[in-house]
């Protein structure tokens, strides 16, 4: 019951900080204004001050999200404490969230290293390298605590999950492989000058942001909160690029959160209330006829694992045109080529050819721009189909793998540290901490 209360009453501040920010947007004026008479002044641009970066904005919000990552790795791996993990979570929401906007946040901070190794005349800033570092380290120190409660997208989606339901273990291990293709999509069209896709729709721009934005983005938020009342986390386990490294990095981690402190008494408890399918039971000596199979199938993944990248790599070679194409400067070249041989009536038909012509840039400059972007998508493709057939080939290979288990343990990959597990192991009642009945 007190449960529920804590995650009704957080519902209950999310929407009141939500209605909060709507009332304070701008009205829309009913006509726009004139200017008939108006006299343009000459600028007059002030000395900047010198630098203060205790004054900056993003120096705070990376100050506050290190606090709740430490917060939260503490709560997670030593106090083993569920309550104290829901008050971060409540923080997180409240400040990296509504109070800054939830920006710049470690799952953007992916494309501007990706444009940052690619394009040595872009800069990336101090804060973006932190905030995606940051949490990378402590998951291959302590497990994916950064995602327990400091996340302001996965403690809104922790906090809302008030019916979770568990997916099959092979749905979830399907819809899980999405975000690596998410992950590759980001890094590719920040690369190739597509801008920054995960940012453009990511749910904290419709959640954070006082409802701003496009229908399309307000619409997806809205589907993953609905969602998450009955899916635990659809974003965090489907959809988030920056989980699909931190899973990665889970699977390395040298200490991470356990089902219970001490000796697993093999009550299952945990496992039937892990709404993730994050809980593994105890492994069982195979027979000989598995041992024959598993080493069969392991033996047959290995032979398809390079079929399986070549596959993939010419599948995303066919992609590299339809992807140029949404680029500005092929669809401005195309337009301008449609027009110069006729098969559009008058020149300057689109906004794009207009302003082409207006520029004074010649054609053959814009069809060699375009030339070279199509050029660099080749070869970004290919490597995004490779990144695709690599992430399915090593998923084969990893089911064949076994790991000696006598209780029920975490899986460190796709556990959360949400401490959910916490309330429901018999072995943790007697050293709660912040838990007490």
């Amino acid at each position: 019951m007190f449960r529920f209360l804590i995650k009704t009453g957080c519902c209950l501040l999310i929407l009141f900080f939500a209605l909060a920010m709507v009332s304070e947007l701008p009205a829309q004026k009913g006509s726009k204004p004139t200017f008939r008479e108006y006299q343009i002044h000459e600028t007059q641009t002030p000395v900047p001050d010198s630098p203060d970066w205790l004054e900056s904005r993003d120096t705070w919000l990376t100050v506050v999200l290190l606090v709740l990552l430490a917060v939260s790795t503490v709560a997670g791996v030593w106090l083993r404490s569920r309550r104290l993990l829901v008050v971060n979570a409540i923080a997180a929401i409240v400040l990296p969230g509504f109070y800054f906007g939830g920006c710049p946040c470690p799952v953007g901070t992916i494309q501007n290293i990706a444009v940052g190794l690619t394009r040595p005349q872009y800069a990336v800033p101090t804060t973006v390298l932190i905030l995606f570092l940051a949490p990378l380290v402590t998951t291959l120190l302590f497990g994916r605590t950064f995602c327990g409660s400091a996340c302001p997208l996965g403690a809104v989606q922790e906090l809302i999950a008030l019916r979770p339901i568990k997916l099959p273990a092979w749905l979830d291990a399907v819809l899980g492989l999405i975000r690596y293709i998410v992950l590759g999509l980001a890094v590719l069209f920040a690369c190739c000058g597509l801008g920054f896709i995960v940012c453009r729709y990511d749910p904290v721009v419709g959640l954070f942001r006082g409802g701003t934005g496009w229908a399309s983005v307000l619409t997806f938020t809205g589907v993953i909160l609905v969602l998450g009342i009955v899916i635990a986390r659809p974003y965090c386990r489907f959809l988030c690029p920056y989980g699909a490294i931190l899973s990665l990095c889970g699977k390395l981690a040298l200490r991470h959160v356990t089902v219970s402190p001490g000796d697993c008494s093999r009550c299952r408890l945990c496992e039937q209330m892990c709404p993730y399918n994050a809980i593994l039971p105890p492994s069982q000596e195979p027979s000989l006829e598995e041992r024959k199979q598993g080493f069969s199938f392991f033996l047959g993944s290995l032979i398809a694992f390079p079929i399986i990248v070549a596959v993939f790599t010419m599948l995303g070679a066919t992609l590299a045109f339809p992807f140029a194409q949404l680029h500005p400067v092929v669809k401005r070249a195309e337009l301008v080529r449609a027009e110069e041989s006729g098969l559009i009536n008058r020149l300057g038909a689109f906004d794009e050819t207009t302003a082409h012509y207006r520029s004074g840039l010649d054609n053959e400059i814009l069809y060699r721009d375009a030339a070279a972007v199509v050029v660099r998508f080749r070869h970004a493709s290919r490597l995004f189909g490779a990144w695709c057939g690599l992430v399915l080939g090593i998923g084969l290979i990893a089911i064949c793998l076994r790991k000696k288990r006598v209780g029920y343990e975490a899986d460190p990959g796709r556990c959360f540290s949400c401490g959910r597990c916490f309330w429901y192991c018999p072995n943790q009642k007697n050293t709660r901490f912040f838990m007490k009945e």
